[in-house]
């Protein structure tokens, strides 16, 4: 109730870590379904994208957080809830993305040979032996110490799987049995308790006795998650112990418990596989849906710019035919002038010329007076 009411109260705030912190804790400890923790941190995985996350790193140092950071802390949860319910295929997705932003950034920090641990594990569930022997390998160099020094459980779980897949039994069981002194695996992306596979080698030693005083202090665990991947490898050991000692009714049973929780949690990964299925469809009918939108916006924009070149070029020739117009009858009205002044020109000339031959008829008539005048006076 106390963090309904946080999610309540945080979920209208713009700064996201009280929603986070309330969110994040609820899963954690308030849900106990596997399934329903993964719905849980898959919708966390979206808030945790949120960039007011990020502006405040110190409220994750007194939490239940890792890493200081909310997405990585989504992925690591992610991953180990995936491999609780042996989805080993997106348990390796999600690993994969918090090696990409923890360790491929910085590879000398002082984490990575524990997380090569981890992901040798991972990739054993995976059935990628090769890289599951690169990453142990990585993870035994980069500790630089002799192995049997080596302070990390999830070291010795990866060697004893890859041990154990060769036939090396002995060998196999003695990696389990220092994987018990090396720490819990809380941190780990396998929460799957050790003690099971050291069990699991034990009875192909014939080990009985010491196989079945170590299943009786898994009997709880085994319990409290009965469909996840303790309780499957749980009764799986059961059943090959009893059936190792000729006890047939008991390995009927725990046989029986083993096959109901195989087909519950594989039924639950292809109902998860399914779903995962329509959600894709349905994000690639989003994508497809907006790819449209956006194809039939650039198909609008590409057709107003032919408009708009269009008109414009239109109105760039009615302009220039309007200033070709102007130009033109700029230079009718300009020739009409010109044939103007030369007409008057041609009129001032003839009038001149006119004016010239007047005072020479006028000169000549005188002078012929004046002869007629001479002639007269001299005859006189």
């Amino acid at each position: 109730a106390d963090f309904n009411d946080a999610i309540r109260l945080a979920r209208n705030l713009p700064n996201k870590n009280a929603l986070f912190m309330a969110l994040h804790n609820r899963a954690s400890y308030c849900l106990t379904d596997l399934q329903q923790q993964v719905v849980a941190f898959d919708s966390l995985l979206m808030l945790a994208n949120d960039s007011t996350l990020a502006r405040n790193p110190r409220f994750y140092e007194r939490t239940t957080v890792y890493f200081r950071s909310p997405r990585p802390t989504v992925l690591f949860k992610l991953a180990q809830l995936n491999m609780m319910l042996t989805d080993y295929e997106n348990a390796g997705k999600f690993a994969d993305m918090v090696y990409d932003v923890l360790v491929r950034p910085n590879p000398k920090a002082p984490m990575v040979p524990y997380f090569d641990a981890e992901m040798a594990i991972v990739r054993f569930y995976q059935g990628q032996m090769k890289q599951a022997r690169a990453f142990t390998d990585s993870s035994r160099r980069l500790f630089d110490v002799p192995e049997n020094k080596i302070p990390y459980s999830g070291y010795f779980l990866a060697a004893g799987l890859l041990a154990e897949h060769d036939g090396q039994l002995v060998k196999s069981a003695d990696y389990y049995k220092q994987s018990l002194t090396k720490g819990a695996t809380a941190a780990s992306f396998s929460q799957i308790p050790p003690e099971l596979f050291y069990v699991r080698v034990l009875i192909r030693l014939r080990q009985y006795a010491k196989a079945q005083a170590i299943l009786k202090t898994l009997v709880m665990a085994a319990t409290t998650n009965r469909y996840s991947a303790v309780g499957l490898y749980y009764y799986q050991s059961l059943a090959d112990l009893n059936k190792a000692r000729g006890n047939y009714d008991a390995y009927g049973n725990a046989l029986d418990t083993y096959y109901a929780i195989r087909d519950s949690l594989t039924s639950l990964n292809q109902y998860r596989a399914v779903q995962q299925i329509l959600a894709g469809v349905r994000i690639r009918d989003k994508e497809q849906q907006i790819l449209r939108l956006r194809s039939e916006k650039e198909a609008r924009e590409q057709q107003l710019q032919r408009e708009r070149l269009f008109y414009g070029v239109i109105i760039a020739l009615a302009l220039l035919m309007i200033g070709l117009l102007i130009l033109y009858l700029r230079n009718r009205q300009l020739r009409a002038r010109q044939q103007e002044a030369l007409h008057l020109s041609k009129l001032e000339q003839l009038e001149q010329q006119q004016q010239i031959e007047l005072m020479q008829h006028v000169m000549e008539a005188e002078e012929k007076e004046r002869q007629s005048i001479a002639d007269q006076l001299h005859n006189e």
